[in-house]
């Protein structure tokens, strides 16, 4: 009796796939690492060449609906620009905060 959990099971069904079946398992790594090119690179401003290919790599990382990471391709440079901008102001406030809060503490142990 075999374990349909195993592993080694469903990859030889895999493979027993006619023209595709030793190919199949290389598919989530297609897209995990496109996933990681969509993360790392910012979206191409519009009118890029690289919108095509952008758009392209997006839709095999998965990429749309409420994905985080799912910028329309194709953005005024302006608009791209703000939503790093409020990202980073977002990232700098609890460093900030924690800042303030040593600054009062120092301010508190000189007072004494």
């Amino acid at each position: 009796m075999t374990n349909v959990a195993d592993p080694t099971g469903l990859l030889a069904a895999l493979a027993l796939v006619p023209g595709v079946g030793p190919y199949l398992a290389y598919v989530p790594l297609l897209i995990a690492v496109c996933k990681v090119v969509t993360v790392a690179c910012p979206p191409p401003v519009a009118g890029s060449r690289w919108l095509g290919v952008y758009r392209l790599v997006s839709a095999i990382a998965l990429n749309w609906g409420h994905a985080a990471n799912a910028v329309p391709p194709g953005l005024p440079a302006t608009v791209v620009a703000r939503v790093e901008a409020a990202a980073a102001v977002t990232a700098a406030v609890p460093a900030a905060a924690a800042v303030q809060e040593a600054a009062e503490a120092l301010a508190g142990a000189e007072g004494r």
